[in-house]
């Protein structure tokens, strides 16, 4: 994850995947993980969404935020269900200040 943007404060880790610059103004995704489970620990939470979202805006376009919520992998904070509600809607925000169309959540 080499990116980074803020929920409450608290620092997201992220990857950004942006289409190619003759799109235009994209439609958004934002690829959640899911709930840390034994075997995929929260240290491990989204770290094979990268590649999905490199290959989803090459391919169709889009522009792609990838998430790791707070308390998983790099990302400061605590777990929450209330603070990954707030995640979500600080991706969603992300992705339109970024000039997505649209976004959608996906995960």
């Amino acid at each position: 994850m080499d990116y980074w943007f803020t929920s409450s404060g608290l620092r997201l880790s992220a990857h950004l995947a942006e289409p190619p610059a003759s799109v235009g103004a994209p439609p958004g995704l934002v690829l959640c993980h899911g709930f840390p489970v034994r075997g995929r620990e929260s240290t491990a939470s989204g770290k094979s969404f990268p590649e999905l979202a490199d290959r989803i805006a090459l391919e169709l376009g889009w522009i792609v935020l990838t998430v790791n919520f707070r308390g998983c992998g790099r990302t400061e904070g605590n777990f929450s269900m209330r603070g990954w509600q707030d995640d979500s809607q600080a991706a969603v925000e992300h992705l339109k200040a970024l000039g997505a169309t649209t976004v959608w959540l996906a995960g």
